[in-house]
């Protein structure tokens, strides 16, 4: 196994995906964090947030617990790291990027309105609610859909 020394090599895809694949319930937590940021921005209507009483920014919360067991995971490695003891505070590039993401996700679409794509519960539902084949047809008989054509 190739031992990488400089701080270029530590990007390269090889040690990307052996630390992503080392690690990896720590990176479901930061998968899990951004996902929850990400959907809740990009996909509930504007609207829903008006009708709970709270803005959007509020819900952005839910992140923070899950996004600071990473970020506090990955400083500490950066800080007792021999390979990176040489790269003073260049070593906590890493933790501050992962904590700098769901800033960038909730900006992202405050400056660009138009990449959000709200669900409409109508058209949902509405999808569920046409039974063209006879699985679709007892389905929908179970559920009490029939009649909704």
């Amino acid at each position: 196994m190739t031992v990488h020394t400089g701080f270029k090599s530590l990007f390269c895809r090889r040690e990307i995906a052996s630390e992503v694949w080392t690690n990896l319930p720590i990176w479901f937590l930061f998968v899990e964090a951004i996902g929850i940021l990400h959907f809740m921005v990009a996909n509930m209507p504007a609207a829903d947030y008006e009708k709970a009483g709270h803005a959007l920014s509020s819900y952005a919360w839910t992140t923070v617990f899950p996004l600071a067991w990473v970020v506090v995971f990955y400083a500490i490695r950066a800080r007792d790291s021999k390979r990176l003891s040489g790269l003073g505070t260049k070593k906590y590039l890493v933790p501050a990027a992962i904590a700098i993401v769901p800033f960038a996700i909730y900006w992202w679409y405050r400056i660009f309105p138009f990449f959000r794509f709200e669900l409409a519960p109508k058209p949902l539902v509405g999808a569920f609610r046409s039974a063209s084949t006879p699985l679709d047809r007892a389905v929908h008989r179970a559920f009490g859909l029939v009649g909704h054509a």
